[in-house]
């Protein structure tokens, strides 16, 4: 989940949250987001414990913004269900207990 977006001109950075209400910090989300994007050829850069660094090139067209960006919401919809797969793994777990 998405906790905050800041940044200056084209560098920006979007910071994961497991919750918004207390802020704590999803550290395994960007890390993830960084692996597979690599494997589809998009090189992301992990920024702090749960932030992502977005800093394309000076020179970028329209063509290489939506591909970027169709990349990342690929990874991020990936993501997300690996993280409910691992909740849902984990409450299968605590209710056997």
């Amino acid at each position: 989940m998405i906790g905050d977006v800041r940044g200056r001109g084209l560098m920006v950075g979007v910071e994961f949250v497991k919750d918004r209400a207390t802020r704590e910090p999803a550290t395994e989300i960007p890390h993830e987001l960084v692996g597979s994007a690599f494997k589809k050829g998009l090189l992301l850069l992990g920024c702090g414990k749960s932030s992502l660094r977005l800093a394309p090139p000076l020179v970028v067209d329209e063509y290489d913004v939506d591909t970027a960006l169709r990349i990342i919401d690929e990874c991020c919809a990936r993501c997300r269900t690996s993280v409910k797969n691992d909740v849902d793994a984990g409450r299968r777990r605590a209710v056997r207990a």
